[in-house]
């Protein structure tokens, strides 16, 4: 706490909990950046999804069973996922669930799927390399990421910049500091709202459409090349150090 209230400068990311901390320890010295993200510029070479809807579960599972700290921030919400789509499931959804053998809960979340009716819909992979990783995610006609930590990480972004159309908890209010425009993901929270958001988007070439929207989106928001200048002026006030010309040198008079 200390080092917060008193060092230069905070750089945040408008996450609730991040959010909360803030306010309750009127922090000033704040500063809300978008992450510049080195986003995949060529899709990889993978055949087009095809057959039953193909969902890609990235996130690692962890709804705070095995490791079940009251204070922790950084739990995923996936069982909640899980829930949901298996009710899809069984109203009739025909779709499959690729799932990252990762996470303080992965044999939690095997269990239960083992004990459902439905454990065929679903494959599980070992660790990825990033190649494999994105085209796992090119793959897929939506990728999943995490419903309690309310905020983007790189999943989303690395998806959203593949074309791919992201189920993930976004808190609108947080959203709103750092956007000037709502990004176009499946946004939910609850197992109920992310049932929904799944029965409601079960059309490929919808999903397609909302991925095609989602590149443009963070292309324009987390890009390097549209927010890494802001990033670069906090660390020329920080460190003394410009690497940008502001261009307040410059005389219009000189030869």
């Amino acid at each position: 706490r200390y080092f917060v209230r008193t060092c230069a400068m905070n750089a945040g990311f408008t996450y609730p909990h991040i959010l909360k901390n803030i306010l309750r320890r009127r922090v000033t010295n704040i500063a809300f950046l978008r992450h510049p993200y080195l986003l995949p510029e060529t899709p990889p070479d993978v055949a087009p999804p095809s057959g039953p809807l193909r969902l890609f579960h990235a996130s690692h599972l962890d709804f705070k069973v095995t490791d079940a700290g009251a204070s922790r921030n950084s739990s995923k919400g996936n069982d909640r996922f899980l829930r949901a789509f298996l009710r899809a499931l069984d109203d009739g959804l025909d779709a499959d669930c690729v799932l990252l053998d990762r996470g303080p809960d992965r044999q939690v979340a095997r269990a239960m799927i083992e004990a459902s009716r439905h454990a065929e819909r679903f494959t599980w992979l070992p660790h990825l390399s990033r190649e494999d990783f994105f085209a796992e995610m090119a793959r897929a006609d939506l990728v999943v990421d995490q419903f309690d930590v309310g905020g983007f990480g790189g999943i989303a972004a690395e998806a959203m910049a593949l074309a791919k159309p992201v189920l993930v908890h976004l808190e609108p209010a947080c959203l709103k500091i750092a956007y000037s425009e709502d990004p176009p993901v499946l946004n939910a929270f609850t197992e109920d709202e992310i049932f929904a958001q799944i029965m409601a988007h079960r059309d490929r070439a919808q999903l397609a459409e909302i991925g095609a929207a989602a590149k443009g989106w963070v292309y324009r928001n987390h890009h390097w090349e549209n927010c890494l200048d802001t990033l670069l002026f906090y660390y020329a006030l920080l460190t003394g150090h410009e690497a940008v010309d502001y261009g307040y040198r410059r005389d219009g008079y000189s030869q």
